[in-house]
């Protein structure tokens, strides 16, 4: 229960633009397309390609990063590797 409130909490803060940055990666393209419906949806992000002084001002940002950006003042942004990553995740499991 204790891990659903923490899921459930992480959700609403990034949905009410609580998170500023953040990057995800996923194992497989099936988990990719799910952040980037995570980040459509609840985020309610638009896909925006970064201006060089927007990527000045971000920590999180990798080169080739799919950059989303919530549409309030301030809005936090949400990088997406868009490449699987299934050896980060294997290892995590070991």
């Amino acid at each position: 229960m204790q891990n659903q409130n923490n899921l459930m909490s992480l959700v609403l803060s990034y949905g009410n633009g609580v998170i500023l940055e953040l990057r995800a990666e996923g194992e497989n393209e099936e988990a990719i397309e799910l952040l980037r419906g995570i980040a459509i949806s609840t985020g309610r992000s638009i896909k925006l390609e970064m201006s060089s002084e927007e990527n000045q001002n971000v920590w999180l940002y990798h080169e080739g990063d799919e950059c989303y950006r919530q549409p309030m003042h301030e809005g936090g942004y949400t990088f997406i590797n868009p490449v699987p990553q299934p050896k980060k995740f294997a290892q995590s499991t070991n």
